[in-house]
């Protein structure tokens, strides 16, 4: 038994990078303007799910990079996200 389901699906995941535009916690979302995600979408401003982790440490203005997954609620989701240091006397 390998401890696998089989009726689950691998969830592909394509790597974004991106800039925080509003978190929305109210939501459980970020607002992110982000990259073309070639052969996937365009580069636009879109809305994210994150885990409240996220949420937590997201501020407007902060780059990310990241990965983008669609999950089977057919939401985008917004996963392993690396916010990028703000420079020195940032807020």
């Amino acid at each position: 038994d390998c401890g696998c389901d089989p009726t689950t699906t691998s969830v592909q995941s394509y790597p974004i990078r991106g800039r925080i535009v509003t978190p929305m916690p109210e939501r459980g979302t970020l607002l992110v303007k982000h990259s073309e995600v070639p052969g996937v979408m365009r580069a636009m401003t879109m809305e994210f799910k994150v885990e409240p982790g996220v949420l937590a440490a997201a501020r407007e203005g902060r780059e990310l990079f990241g990965r983008i997954e669609r999950r089977t609620d057919g939401k985008w989701w917004l996963t392993d996200v690396r916010l990028i240091a703000l420079p020195a006397g940032s807020p």
